[in-house]
């Protein structure tokens, strides 16, 4: 068994020493919403030195005009740093139709500007809620918990390409992205049955 499908099995068995956020707060007046009318989605982002901050994967679709600028928006909170890091220091970003769960990371990248390329993981879920904030508010420790293992795939592509620096095109050419996409659409999981409880609060 390889090292990835050690690290999949432990995201789908859920062995992290992970609490539900306890809810005995009063809400006050909020718009219920049934858990089956949420949509997530787990995205990955980059800084590209040329083109600016870019999108490179979600685990599902930007269908909606909505989600388009969803889409568009999301990236650009790498630059939320301002100059200032925020590497390994999770943070929420919401708007009246979403909210998400942010950590940006970087890795060592030759060719790059700065000798480093910063990168974003982000789980969105729309519609926004005060319960929705809730429960992705408990997410820093998931994220926390998987930035090594992108990092190294992260910079098993950039080994596989020569140490030239990834862009979009590149990256989805390795062998490491189909990885990435493995263990994002398996993180996706985990945290959606981490949530389930919290939004169910909701009925």
């Amino acid at each position: 068994m390889n090292r990835l499908s050690l690290h999949c099995r432990h995201l789908s068995t859920g062995k992290r020493d992970i609490k539900t956020p306890e809810v005995t707060l009063i809400f006050g007046e909020f718009t219920r919403i049934s858990v089956t009318e949420y949509r997530s989605f787990l995205c990955l982002s980059h800084f590209d030195d040329v083109v600016g901050p870019e999108l490179i994967f979600s685990t599902e679709e930007f269908t909606s005009e909505d989600d388009r600028n969803v889409q568009m928006l999301i990236p650009n909170l790498i630059d939320i740093t301002q100059g200032k890091t925020l590497d390994l220091d999770p943070f929420l970003f919401s708007t009246s139709y979403f909210q998400s769960q942010n950590l940006i990371f970087s890795i060592r990248e030759e060719g790059s500007r700065g000798k480093k390329k910063d990168y974003l993981l982000t789980f969105i879920l729309t519609p926004s809620s005060q319960i929705g904030n809730m429960g992705i508010g408990g997410l820093e420790t998931f994220f926390l918990s998987c930035v090594d293992e992108y990092k190294k795939l992260f910079q098993a592509a950039h080994k596989e390409l020569g140490n030239k620096p990834l862009t979009r095109s590149n990256l989805t050419s390795t062998s490491a992205f189909s990885n990435i996409r493995e263990i994002s659409k398996n993180f996706h999981k985990e945290i959606l049955e981490f949530l389930k409880p919290t939004l169910e609060l909701e009925r």
